[in-house]
């Protein structure tokens, strides 16, 4: 549950029947793959997350979205979008290659 709203993670992936491709969030399906037009994530405060993830990295020490995520009780890829915002603002660095969505104090 997220803001008492149900979040299945990760995607659900059905290879037989009907073949789709969806996740749950904040209450909300989201199609994924062909079914994503019209597509629209529910809103939440990007910047209050973004202060929370910041309290919780480390300078030098990268930090993987996955395991803030599981600190905090989020979602990972909300904290992905705001571990890239602060760095963005210069407040966070963020890994490369397989560690793109790794994020550290700067």
């Amino acid at each position: 549950m997220r803001t008492d709203k149900p979040t299945l993670y990760p995607s659900v992936w059905r290879d037989g029947g009907c073949g789709s491709h969806f996740i749950i969030w904040r209450g909300q399906l989201l199609w994924c793959d062909r079914f994503e037009e019209g597509n629209v994530e529910p809103n939440f405060d990007l910047v209050a997350l973004g202060r929370r993830v910041l309290k919780s990295l480390r300078r030098r020490e990268l930090r993987s979205a996955e395991e803030i995520a599981a600190d905090l009780d989020e979602i990972t890829w909300e904290v992905s979008r705001a571990g890239q915002m602060l760095v963005r603002r210069k407040l966070a660095l963020c890994g490369s290659g397989r560690q793109r969505d790794w994020f550290a104090l700067a």
